[in-house]
């Protein structure tokens, strides 16, 4: 039987066969050349390929001129390496863009899942995949793990986390208008947003990173009216911070 198995071992364990034994030969099928020989019942074999299949051959041993009986075998797959360089591409309100290398060894698959979320699973055969669905201006945390056989091998995860655009705000109109001021009021987005940022097109040093009043404006430089167009459809936004 198997125990621990790595990216780069497996290790081995077996019962004395009836009769005698002094020593027992380990070989793998794949690799006509290993051959190892060794009187305890026990054995890890290393320096393995990652993700790769094997069938190991165990076969009991006696006397001087090894004498060896029939093998038994066992066929494992060691665990596939981490993937490589995991990115984001492009990100929505509801969806993002990851890419990654293939890892050392072997992978025929790759699991990806969210942390938090037990029920989204997905498989996929490429190094890029577009997760869609998800909720604006949310948190998430997603894992990539490479897969190998028939029995869905996984090895270690890599994750990265980022966040979803937040949604545009609703019902954005002024309040109360001065002079020298424009008293602005909103509505939350879809989703989430924990703060907003307003910025006035034309004066790029003035940001705010809250809903106050917008004071000490120039009066006479623009009618009310294009006021009113510049900042409902041109620069008044929600930036999720």
């Amino acid at each position: 039987m198997t125990g621990i198995i790595t990216t780069t071992s497996i290790s081995l364990s077996w019962d004395k066969p009836d009769g005698n034994a002094s020593s027992y030969e380990i070989q793998i099928l794949e690799e006509p050349t290993f051959n190892k020989t060794v009187t305890s019942t026990s054995e890890t074999i290393g320096s393995l390929t990652p993700g790769n299949y094997y069938t190991l051959l165990v076969s009991a041993v006696v006397g001087e001129n090894d004498v060896t009986g029939a093998s038994s075998e066992i066929f494992e797959y060691t665990k596939p390496e981490v993937v490589k360089n995991l990115m984001t591409g492009i990100i929505t309100t509801t969806s993002i863009a990851l890419s990654w290398a293939k890892p050392d060894g072997n992978a025929s698959s790759y699991e990806i899942q969210i942390l938090g979320e037990p029920t989204f699973n997905k498989t996929v055969t490429s190094t890029s995949d577009t997760i869609e669905g998800l909720t604006p201006g949310n948190y998430y945390t997603l894992l990539v793990t490479a897969v190998v056989g028939e029995n869905n091998v996984t090895g270690n995860s890599t994750e990265i986390s980022v966040y979803t655009k937040p949604e545009v705000v609703k019902n954005l109109m002024t309040g109360i208008i001065t002079t020298t001021s424009i008293s602005l009021s909103w509505a939350k987005p879809d989703g989430n947003a924990s703060s907003y940022e307003i910025q006035i097109l034309g004066e790029p040093t003035f940001n705010k990173i809250k809903p106050e009043v917008v004071k000490n404006l120039m009066t006479g430089i623009i009618t009310t009216t294009s006021l009113f167009s510049e900042l409902g459809e041109a620069r008044w936004k929600c930036k999720f911070l």
